[in-house]
Protein backbone atom coordinates (compact mmCIF):
# COMPACT_ATOMS: atom_id res chain seq x y z
CA UNK A 1 0.00 0.00 0.00
CA UNK A 2 1.58 3.22 -0.87
CA UNK A 3 1.99 6.36 1.73
CA UNK A 4 1.70 3.69 4.78
CA UNK A 5 3.55 2.01 6.11
CA UNK A 6 4.85 -1.40 7.04
CA UNK A 7 2.93 -1.98 10.26
CA UNK A 8 -0.08 0.12 9.40
CA UNK A 9 -0.76 -2.29 5.83
CA UNK A 10 -0.29 -5.47 7.94
CA UNK A 11 -2.54 -4.57 10.70
CA UNK A 12 -5.33 -3.38 8.05
CA UNK A 13 -4.57 -6.60 5.81
CA UNK A 14 -5.16 -8.33 9.46
CA UNK A 15 -7.81 -6.93 10.65
CA UNK A 16 -9.90 -5.81 7.92
CA UNK A 17 -10.71 -8.43 5.49
CA UNK A 18 -13.68 -6.97 3.81
CA UNK A 19 -11.62 -4.00 2.92
CA UNK A 20 -11.23 -4.13 -0.95
CA UNK A 21 -15.17 -4.34 -1.27
CA UNK A 22 -16.37 -1.64 0.70
CA UNK A 23 -16.66 1.82 0.02
CA UNK A 24 -14.30 4.75 1.09
CA UNK A 25 -17.01 5.99 3.87
CA UNK A 26 -17.28 2.87 5.66
CA UNK A 27 -13.88 1.98 5.74
CA UNK A 28 -13.23 5.34 7.41
CA UNK A 29 -15.83 4.53 10.28
CA UNK A 30 -14.71 0.99 10.84
CA UNK A 31 -11.08 2.17 10.90
CA UNK A 32 -11.92 4.77 13.32
CA UNK A 33 -11.21 7.97 11.13
CA UNK A 34 -14.93 8.90 10.51
CA UNK A 35 -15.80 8.73 14.61
CA UNK A 36 -18.60 8.98 16.78
CA UNK A 37 -18.74 11.39 19.24
CA UNK A 38 -20.36 10.44 22.62
CA UNK A 39 -22.19 12.75 24.84
CA UNK A 40 -18.71 12.24 27.81
CA UNK A 41 -16.62 14.39 25.21
CA UNK A 42 -15.00 11.24 24.48
CA UNK A 43 -14.56 9.80 20.58
CA UNK A 44 -15.47 6.20 19.53
CA UNK A 45 -16.21 3.93 16.78
CA UNK A 46 -14.22 2.16 14.78
CA UNK A 47 -11.88 -1.17 15.70
CA UNK A 48 -9.68 -0.35 18.10
CA UNK A 49 -6.38 -2.50 17.41
CA UNK A 50 -6.54 -0.48 13.82
CA UNK A 51 -7.24 2.45 15.41
CA UNK A 52 -4.30 2.46 17.89
CA UNK A 53 -1.59 1.75 15.16
CA UNK A 54 -3.08 4.44 13.03
CA UNK A 55 -2.97 7.53 16.05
Amino acid sequence: MLGIGPVLAAMLIAEMLEFGRIISGDAAAMTGLASIPHDSGAIGGGRRAVRHVLF
